[in-house]
This record gives structure tokens, C-alpha cells and sequence, in this order.
């Protein structure tokens, strides 16, 4: 009876997309680079290819003529050098590869990225990691319009589980909230990042005072259109009640592959580990009981939010690279159904994976 449910209720959610067209639905759309990135080799998707991916996207319409999948998102390894340490401004944040990047040699970061993106009816989003660079601890450099350095904000024993390299801020020092202020000042205003997806601060990586320090300066002070919390092991309806709001997205689900279900080995699959489609149904039905879906405009912490919407992560079509590229698994069938539940529950539709096909690096 649940199988029917979700299936009838998909077929519903599906006809009414095309009814009232993508660009009306109220939850973020875009795609995301991270399911085509090159994310075994220690870089980010490189700009020609990145422009391509956005070109496609910019064919995708509503009924107004404008773009269904506005957000373009940048997603990890555009701050990293060829070795996998991070490329640093004077003031400790993450900053372009030009090497990726080149429209970014004439010094502006991804403002020229921002501008060929706005002409084409797009938008830039960026993946960002809580904390702050050991590299910039290291060197001492200093916080952006205060008196302070990294030594004076970094928390020297605490550090991203996953992302060693990312030490967590103490935003009870004024020098925190400083920090963040200045990235939300470097990203959103100074290059037009409309989206940001700060990763490692929600569900098993959960810090809330940096949620908090991180939606004041990009919600309050920035006014970025969307902020996105990420990952979701671990998350739970009490956790997305209690911090989920400070966002406008927050991940409820490990990342998710081209996997329906694990009923056979993950190798005889062919799919990467992470969570399952079945499993990320359970999970999206776990938090509607909780009555946490299409959360409504609303402030936070003196924030115009926005809507907050529970993100069961991005929809792994088109072609997938891991160590090399394939189409992704799932059938026509299985893009309908994620397809249609991700919009009758206004889930974020994020799509991932790639149309062009990306040359080897």
C-alpha cells in the first residue's frame, strides 16, 4: 500500500509540474557539478566544461521563456591547487584556481564566471566548507576588517571529520562572525554567488553555532537568494526542526547515486554506496510526518529566510563520473518517480550528473 501511495501520489506530482511548468515551483532548481566532477582527482569541473553544462541548462524553459533550472552550482575542488591544498586570499578564504578557472587570472574570482552565467538567464552557486583553512592558521593571516588573525578564531583540536584540512571557528570570539561576514562579502557581493552550499556543519557533522554564524552573514548580511546545509547522514526531523530553518535547503540523506535499492551488492549494481532511492523515499515520508516539507517565508535570527525545504540531495541523471563516464542507472521509470516525489513533496531539483560528455583528465 505504501508502493501505491508514493506511485499514484508521483504520477499527481509529475502531471502538475507540467501543468503550472518548473519555473513556477517555489522550492530551488538548478544543477549541481558534483555527481560529473573529476572528484577522484583531486579537482574541481573545469570552466570550458562547466560553460557547456550551463549552456544545456539555459534550453531548458517554462512557459515564460526563462530558465526551469536556474542555479548553476560549483561544487567541490574550485579553491584547491593540483595537489589538493587550498588556494588562499590575503584574508584566509578559499579563492579561484585560475588554472580551472581562467576567467578568473584578471583577479575578480568568479565574477566573469557570474556575468557569461547572467547572460545566459543563470545563476552561480558555490560549495563552501565550514571553518577555516590549517593553512591559513599556519600562516597567521588576518580576518578582514579586524584586528584579529586565523589563530585568534580557529579552534586548533576541532576539525571537519572528513575534510581534515578544516579547522572549526569559534564564533563566540568576535573575529568569527567576522570571518564568515567576509566570505559572505567575497562570494555573494563581490562575485554574485547566488547560492551557497556550505557543507560539513549539518546532520552527522552538525555544529549550530556555526549554522547560526553562517546564516547571518550570508542570509542577513548578504542576502544570498539560497543557502543550502549540507551532508545529511544522520539528519533527523528534530535536528531539521531545530537548525533546519536558519537555511533555505538542509540535506536529509547520505549523497545519492544512481542506486534504486541495495536488495543486490552495490558492486554487482554498479552504483557508488550512499543511500538508495528507496531509502531517501523513507526518509522524505519520515520528515513529512514531522510536518517539516515546504516550510514558508519566514525569519530566523533577524533573517529573511526565505522557504526551507528538506533536500533528499540532488537527482543523479544524465552522465556520471566517477573514475570514468557512464550513463547513469537509473531507467526512464525511476526518473519519473524521482521526478515526480521530489515535486509533489517541493523538494529542491537539483539535477546532477552531466549532457555533455566531459574529456578526461
Amino acid at each position: 500500500q505504501f508502493l501505491y501511495f508514493i506511485g499514484m501520489m508521483t504520477i499527481i506530482g509529475a502531471l502538475c509540474l507540467l501543468v503550472v511548468g518548473a519555473a513556477a515551483w517555489g522550492s530551488p532548481r538548478g544543477w549541481d557539478s558534483y555527481d560529473s566532477n573529476p572528484i577522484w582527482f583531486n579537482a574541481s569541473i573545469r570552466e570550458s566544461d562547466f560553460l557547456a553544462q550551463a549552456r544545456v541548462l539555459a534550453t531548458f524553459t517554462g512557459p515564460d521563456g526563462t530558465p526551469s533550472f536556474p542555479y548553476a552550482v560549483i561544487d567541490e575542488g574550485w579553491a584547491e591547487d593540483e595537489t589538493g591544498g587550498w588556494i588562499l586570499d590575503e584574508y584566509a578564504r578559499p579563492t579561484v584556481n585560475p588554472n580551472l578557472f581562467p576567467s578568473a587570472n584578471a583577479g575578480q574570482g568568479f565574477r566573469p564566471l557570474q556575468q557569461k552565467l547572467s547572460a545566459l538567464g543563470l545563476k552561480l552557486g558555490l560549495w563552501l566548507i565550514k571553518g577555516i583553512p590549517k593553512i591559513a592558521v599556519d600562516l597567521d593571516l588576518p580576518i578582514m576588517g579586524t584586528p584579529y588573525t586565523a589563530r585568534d578564531i580557529a579552534i586548533p583540536d576541532k576539525s571537519c571529520v572528513w575534510h581534515k584540512d578544516m579547522l572549526y571557528v569559534n564564533v563566540s570570539h568576535p573575529g568569527g562572525q567576522a570571518y564568515y561576514d567576509s566570505l559572505a562579502q567575497l562570494y555573494s557581493t563581490d562575485w554574485g554567488v547566488d547560492y551557497i552550499k556550505m557543507d560539513c556543519i549539518f546532520g552527522a557533522d552538525l555544529d549550530g553555532p556555526e549554522i547560526a554564524a553562517v546564516s547571518t552573514a550570508f542570509k542577513r548580511r548578504a542576502s544570498t537568494e539560497v543557502l543550502s546545509l549540507s551532508p545529511g547522514t544522520d539528519a533527523t526531523p528534530a535536528l531539521g526542526a531545530e537548525y533546519g530553518n536558519a537555511s533555505n535547503i538542509y540535506r536529509i540523506t547520505d549523497d545519492l547515486w544512481d542506486c534504486w535499492s541495495y536488495a543486490a551488492p552495490v558492486s554487482s549494481t554498479g552504483c557508488l554506496g550512499g543511500v538508495s532511492v528507496i531509502n531517501s523515499t523513507r526518509r522524505i515520508v519520515e520528515f513529512a510526518r514531522a510536518n517539516l516539507l515546504a516550510l514558508p517565508m519566514h525569519m530566523n535570527n533577524g533573517a529573511m529566510i526565505g522557504a526551507t525545504n528538506p533536500d533528499p540531495d540532488m537527482l543523479a541523471f544524465g552522465l556520471i563520473r566517477l573514475k570514468s563516464v557512464r550513463p547513469s542507472l537509473f531507467t526512464a521509470g525511476m526518473k519519473r518517480y524521482m521526478f515526480g516525489l521530489w515535486t509533489i513533496t517541493q523538494s529542491p531539483l537539483i539535477l546532477g550528473g552531466g549532457a555533455q560528455k566531459l574529456p578526461p583528465v
